[in-house]
C-alpha cells in the first residue's frame, strides 16, 4: 500500500509502508502530466508486500488479484494514455527524494498541514481504521481487558504501545508484521487478538470463507484511531496535474470503477461527501 500500514504517526503509515529505499533522484523539477506524457510512461510507488493493496510476488502468482492500487494505477494510466512503471519500496519517507510520479494509498486527514513535495488528490475511499478480531467474545472494553490475552500487534501502532507501556498483561507477539500474518495466526489458534486494518480483515475473509465468524472491537478502545481516507500522492505535482489527477479520479469514482476494484478484494467501499 503504498504504505499503508498504520503507525503512531499516521502521516508515515499503509494503511499503510512505504520505507524508502532511495532509488535515485531526478531534478528538482516537477512531475508534470506533460512530463508524464513525453515520457510515456506513469512511474508508481507501490510497497511489495501490502496485500491487499499491493505484492509483488501475487501480481506473478495470482494475477486475477495484483493489487487494489495496482489495478487503480493501470485505470489511471489509461485514462493519461501511458504506459506504467511500478517502484517496489517499503515505507513512505523521504518523498522529495523518490523516482516516483505517484503513491497510490497516501492517508489523507481533515485538516491536515500540507506536505512539501507530495500533493494530495481528493480522496478515493474513506473510513480506514484500526480494529482488534478475535474469534471469541473477550468482551475488550478497556484496558484491563487485554490482561492474559495473546495479542499481534506490531511495534509501529500506538495501540500496541500503550498495551506494552501501560502493563496490561497482554502476551504481545511483535513478529507478525503483516496483517495477513496475523489473522493466519489468529484462525490457526496461535494467539487470541490480532490488530489489522478493517480493509486487511475485508481481503482476508474474501481469500478464506473460513474466518468469517469473528468479533471485532474498534481500537480506539485503548488508544486514539482517527479514521483516515485514502488518496493519491503526487511527487511534486504542479496545480495543473493536481487537477488532471483528481478529474480522472473523479470519473473513475463516479463510474463504478473504485468501488469495483475494491469490492473485487472483498472490501465494501465507502466514500464520505
Amino acid at each position: 500500500m503504498i504504505g499503508i500500514y498504520r503507525s503512531t504517526h499516521y502521516a508515515l503509515i499503509a494503511a499503510l509502508t512505504l520505507c524508502i529505499v532511495i532509488i535515485g533522484q531526478r531534478s528538482a523539477s516537477a512531475e508534470t502530466i506533460d512530463y508524464i506524457k513525453e515520457r510515456r510512461e506513469l512511474i508508481v510507488c507501490v510497497s511489495p508486500r501490502a496485500e491487499p493493496y499491493s505484492d509483488a510476488i501475487l501480481m506473478i502468482e495470482r494475477p486475477k488479484y495484483p493489487g487494489i492500487q495496482i489495478e487503480l494505477a493501470n485505470q489511471l494510466a489509461k485514462k493519461i494514455g501511458v504506459g506504467v512503471k511500478y517502484s517496489w519500496l517499503n515505507f513512505f519517507l523521504q518523498a522529495d527524494k523518490v523516482k516516483c510520479d505517484l503513491f497510490m494509498g497516501v492517508p489523507k486527514f481533515k485538516n491536515e498541514t500540507p506536505h512539501p513535495f507530495l500533493k494530495k488528490s481528493v480522496s478515493y475511499y474513506s473510513g480506514v481504521k484500526d480494529i482488534f478480531v478475535a474469534t471469541k467474545d473477550f468482551n475488550l472494553k478497556g484496558l484491563k481487558d487485554f490482561k492474559g490475552l495473546r495479542v499481534a500487534a506490531d511495534t509501529s501502532t500506538l495501540a500496541q504501545d500503550i498495551l506494552r507501556k501501560q502493563n496490561s498483561g497482554a502476551e504481545l507477539f511483535v513478529s507478525y508484521i503483516e496483517d495477513t500474518k496475523k489473522l493466519n495466526a489468529l484462525k490457526k489458534g496461535e494467539i487470541d487478538i490480532a490488530l489489522v486494518t478493517n480493509i486487511s480483515l475485508g481481503w482476508y475473509q474474501h481469500d478464506n470463507p473460513d474466518l468469517k465468524e469473528v468479533i471485532i472491537t474498534p481500537a480506539s478502545i485503548i488508544a486514539p484511531n482517527k479514521e483516515y481516507d485514502f488518496a493519491l500522492g503526487l511527487h511534486k505535482a504542479d496545480e495543473k496535474t493536481i487537477k488532471i489527477f483528481n478529474t480522472y479520479l473523479q470519473e473513475l469514482i463516479a463510474d463504478g470503477t473504485v468501488k469495483k476494484i475494491f469490492n473485487h478484494y472483498g472490501i465494501d467501499y465507502q466514500l464520505n461527501d
